[in-house]
């Protein structure tokens, strides 16, 4: 009844490789978007307690987070496919959604350290 299908073609047997390129970009790329949150969150905590002004260390934290997601997420989207348009799509998905992370880490931190009474 069913025939086993036809062999793939030889593009998109070389398209996927043969996975001898290990995890450990993807994971290189990964902590270099989440980098900002993890730093950014100890530096508005430590200069909140030090100066009533820590405004220009959130605009610091907003570029650093917005270089860092750049570059993860263009490194994992090259990483992924070879198809340029597909490489794009996916590197700015990565992009928006660590700055993303990143941006709503930092703004909770603010909120909790601007509560009243605290």
């Amino acid at each position: 009844m069913n025939s086993t299908p036809p062999p793939l073609p030889s593009q998109v047997r070389s398209a996927f490789g043969s996975g001898k390129r290990g995890s450990w970009p993807a994971f290189l790329f990964l902590a270099i978007g989440i980098a900002p949150a993890l730093v950014g969150l100890f530096l508005v905590y430590g200069t909140h307690y030090h100066s009533p002004g820590w405004g220009p260390v959130l605009r610091k934290f907003f570029a650093a987070d917005t270089v860092c997601a750049l570059i993860s997420g263009v490194g994992i989207g090259f990483r992924v496919t070879g198809q340029l348009w597909l490489r794009l799509l996916i590197a700015l998905l990565m992009a928006v959604g660590l700055w993303l992370l990143n941006a709503l880490a930092g703004l909770f931190v603010g909120c909790v350290l601007t509560m009243p009474g605290r």
